[in-house]
């Protein structure tokens, strides 16, 4: 059966890029044809009604309601005051990965409905990743499948990012999710927010990333990179700069270790000024690094992820945004699922507290079993 899915998968992101990748596997893996689906309109008017759209609702939500533009101004602060730099070399890294691995249509929205409603596609999944955050002022019904005949959409594990839902989106994101029968969720807080909006109990299954297991992961970047890292190290992703005081615990403790520090981000200047070392990565080469670290430190969801499927001890942490549009209930599902809360930073500790990475593969499996089986029943039912 050909598949479609709607995600985040061309965007120069770690975890963005490896869920896609998962999420396409598994259905491969399953018997399945799956490709990627990109919105780009093929004629200019389409394009420029478009866009009209968008400016339009913008401007209406915004002067009609305080939260729309306090979260509007907060969204573009953090765009102005982002530290994230790529570097040439991760671009292409990135570029290749996608090329390989994550074949995708470009496709006008009145082309794709066509194309939707004919036989060519059995199903389209949307999911995994944060494609249904609410926080936008404008919200594209793309991502949730408003395009495809409702028999054909499975919402596979997306992500709110937030706990709830602002009052200046709620009645679109209902509609377009009472329209979804098979509906699971990435985090218990997602799963609390439909059972708001719609009255309806939906599974809370992981993220696809984690359908695969570390000796499956491993075996697939070993294919695809020599490997390097022949020090020992810890590894530091992190989205923003981290304070001061976050930074000085980490040195302080790698020192201690006899260990040196690399950091994925350019950005992160303080832990490069005292002595560490910026690695440019793809994706492939992200997970080869978190593999071979002794121990990780991240304010990065899927960062948490690989940690835990490469039975790493780490650290997570959150990130220095406002409450409003704050991204820490999928790292806060996450370990708590696999019995890790110690693991969540907090400023008042002395120490660093490193779960036993034992349990994790025994905790793991038993969820990986049911999120499987949970989308392999959805697609039996469109190929009946």
């Amino acid at each position: 059966m050909k598949i479609g899915i709607t995600t985040y998968f061309n965007i120069k992101n770690y975890g963005s890029a490896l869920q896609a990748f998962a999420m396409r596997h598994f259905l491969m893996q399953n018997g399945h044809n799956a490709v990627f689906l990109s919105i780009k309109e093929q004629h200019p008017l389409d394009n420029l009604l478009h866009k009209l759209h968008v400016a339009f609702v913008t401007v209406i939500k915004c002067a009609l309601n305080k939260e729309a533009r306090k979260t509007q101004r907060e969204i573009n602060n953090l765009k102005q005051t982002s530290t994230s730099v790529i570097t040439t070399e991760v671009k292409e890294l990135f570029s290749r990965f996608e090329e390989k691995f994550l074949p995708s249509i470009n496709i006008g929205r009145r082309a794709l409905k066509r194309r939707a409603h004919s036989e060519e596609f059995g199903a389209f999944i949307c999911g995994s990743d944060q494609i249904w955050s609410p926080l936008s002022v404008h919200l594209s019904g793309f991502k949730f499948l408003n395009f495809a005949p409702k028999s054909k959409r499975i919402a596979y594990a997306p992500s709110f990012g937030v706990s709830k839902i602002p009052s200046y989106n709620k009645k679109f994101v209902k509609k377009k999710i009472a329209d979804i029968d098979d509906i699971s969720v990435r985090e218990f807080e997602g799963a609390q927010i439909v059972k708001q909006l719609i009255n309806k109990d939906v599974p809370v299954l992981l993220d696809p990333t984690m359908l695969l297991t570390g000796a499956q992961w491993r075996k697939i970047y070993r294919e695809n990179v020599s490997s390097s890292q022949s020090e020992q190290y810890v590894l530091c992703y992190f989205f923003d700069e981290p304070s001061l005081e976050i930074v000085s615990k980490i040195i302080e403790f790698a020192h201690f270790k006899k260990l040196k520090i690399k950091v994925l981000s350019s950005s992160n200047k303080t832990f490069i000024a005292n002595g560490a070392e910026f690695v440019n990565a793809g994706p492939m080469e992200f997970m080869e690094l978190a593999d071979n670290a002794q121990y990780v430190f991240t304010n990065s969801f899927h960062g948490c992820v690989f940690s835990v499927l490469f039975n790493k001890k780490f650290i997570a942490f959150g990130r220095n945004h406002s409450e409003a549009v704050k991204q820490t209930s999928r790292i806060e599902t996450l370990l708590k699922r696999i019995g890790a809360q110690e693991s969540f930073y907090k400023s008042d500790l002395d120490d660093f507290v490193f779960t036993d990475t034992e349990s994790f593969d025994r905790i793991i499996e038993p969820l990986r079993l049911a999120s499987s089986e949970y989308l392999i029943n959805c697609l039996k039912k469109r190929s009946v």
